[in-house]
């Protein structure tokens, strides 16, 4: 997959997450804009702008262990399994 089209999927997620978020807090006229904040593209305030350009892997973050981990079901029985940690992303 190319980085444009990771920025875009990224984009689109974020501003639905952000619709979303300001509809339950009652606010319905804030608009939501993925492309670069100058005069003729923002055409209504109040106006977010989410124009991202690099969406990035922190590194120090991306080195981790994956993790054993043990849980006891209702039975009683122990399953184990292994969980990889959260990946920290930058996004730019």
């Amino acid at each position: 997959m190319a980085q444009f089209e990771i920025i875009k999927d990224v984009s689109v997620s974020l501003t639905k997450i952000l619709t979303d978020a300001f509809k339950e807090a009652g606010y319905k006229d804030i608009e939501i804009y993925n492309c670069l904040p100058t005069e003729e593209n923002v055409k209504k305030l109040p106006a977010i702008c989410l124009f991202l350009t690099s969406v990035s892997v922190d590194r120090l973050h991306r080195e981790r262990d994956v993790v054993m981990v043990s849980e006891t079901d209702e039975k009683g029985d122990i399953i184990e399994y292994e969980r990889r940690p959260n990946m920290l992303c930058w996004l730019y």
